[in-house]
């Protein structure tokens, strides 16, 4: 059985960047390069399991 911890981690390490991948989007000092594009990529993934969580469909939100 799943604790609630490790459910709460999980969701957190599946919705949320990475200090790197937060740093790569952010800061100035980092070359645009696969850093940056790997945390865009990362971006997305956030963004396609957002759409899943919440059910969208046709542009109508399904999930509260």
């Amino acid at each position: 059985m799943i604790t609630r911890q490790a459910a709460i981690s999980s969701f957190l390490s599946r919705f949320t960047l990475t200090e790197a991948e937060s740093e790569a989007l952010a800061s100035s000092n980092v070359p645009i390069g696969p850093k940056v594009f790997s945390a865009i990529d990362r971006c997305e993934s956030i963004r396609a399991d957002c759409l899943l969580l919440a059910g969208v469909e046709g542009g109508e939100t399904r999930a509260g």
